[in-house]
């Protein structure tokens, strides 16, 4: 009897499909059986995400690639998520995981989320990856989350709108997690140790964009960071 050997080849769009389907499902219920005194749980979960999306997906405009450079990460659950660290989170009703919100600061890549806002409290849970950066096909650096909301709708055609796309070659990008300051006097905080309640979780390329860049291209209205200050007004 001759020996059969069946191999299965999967094909590229297959493929892409198999691996949008493991981030969605991170991005469904991220933070499941973390306690919220678990920092480090939950900094590895955010961490984990963030090297997914700056490595193997971008956000699709019409035939523009959009890259991530600076992606910052927020999230509620009343049930043992609610501190400071996302009690500022946009509320939004049955937003699909992986789906793409917009708000007043910019466009999220959602979380599954159910979370609403009555009298002022919010209700619920989800959130989403606010994209603060981005880089563009020629390698531009494209900082503020506003401003790349107008590029990338810009760059959509007729009635498209920006999507999240996996890539067909992984990048090679090490995110650099970082803090976003709430406020201006939150430097000192952070600078006397007192890093958790007051700030945010953010993740940055500085494997392709070096510090010198980071500080040319952002103001003082955006992420102000310890590794790459920029002067208080």
């Amino acid at each position: 009897m001759s020996e059969t050997t069946c191999t299965f080849a999967l094909d590229l769009t297959t493929l892409k499909k198999i691996k949008m389907k493991e981030l969605i499902t991170k991005l469904t219920n991220p933070f499941a059986g973390i306690r919220k005194d678990d920092k480090d749980g939950i900094r590895s979960i955010c961490s984990e995400i963030a090297i997914n999306l700056f490595n193997d997906y971008c956000i699709q405009c019409h035939d523009t690639e959009c890259y991530f450079a600076e992606i910052e990460f927020y999230y509620f659950d009343e049930e043992y998520l609610n501190d400071k660290w996302n009690e500022v989170t946009y509320p939004r009703m049955d937003y699909r995981a992986g789906s793409i919100f917009y708000h007043l600061s910019g466009m999220d890549i959602c979380f599954e989320s159910n979370l609403e806002k009555r009298n002022g409290v919010l209700y619920g849970k989800g959130g989403g990856i606010l994209i603060r950066s981005i880089v563009d096909e020629k390698n531009n650096l494209i900082v503020g989350p506003l401003t790349c909301v107008n590029v990338m709708l810009n760059s959509c055609k007729d009635r498209e709108m920006p999507q999240l796309k996996r890539l067909s070659t992984s990048r090679n990008i090490t995110p650099k997690p970082t803090y976003r300051f709430l406020g201006k006097h939150d430097f000192e905080k952070v600078g006397n140790g007192n890093r958790d309640g007051e700030l945010k979780l953010a993740y940055f390329d500085e494997t392709t964009i070096s510090p010198e860049l980071w500080n040319k291209a952002r103001s003082s209205y955006y992420s102000k960071r310890l590794d790459c200050p920029v002067k208080h007004e």
